[in-house]
């Protein structure tokens, strides 16, 4: 795997190679059977999205609903969050100062 196009593991854990992840080790580390000394690196997929509904109340919203715009510019629904962590949800639930004022009204409720 010395070669790999672009540099380090990207190439390797493109999407379109099918791969979950590789499993590493140090390079002068040798192998040793029946022990765990190697390392999984999964890949993960990346993207922006939209918050388009969240379930919970607003104050503390507990899951979010994520889309993003289509090809007739209508967005929709591409995934879901897991369970908000509590210092997650209130920053959430915290309106950004970029927030339009026709948004603004969500957060007051």
């Amino acid at each position: 795997m010395d070669a790999v196009p672009g540099g380090g593991l990207g190439g390797v854990l493109d999407r379109r190679a099918g791969l979950e992840g590789v499993v590493v080790k140090p390079m002068g580390a040798p192998y040793q059977a029946g022990r765990r000394a190697w390392a999984k690196i999964r890949r993960r997929d990346t993207t922006e999205a939209i918050i388009g509904a969240i379930t919970g109340a607003l104050a503390r919203p507990h899951i979010l609903i994520l889309g993003r715009p289509g090809a007739a510019g209508r967005l929709g629904a591409v995934g879901r969050t897991g369970t908000l962590r509590l210092d997650v949800s209130r920053q959430v639930a915290t309106p950004s100062p970029n927030t339009s004022p026709h948004h603004a009204d969500i957060h007051s409720a």
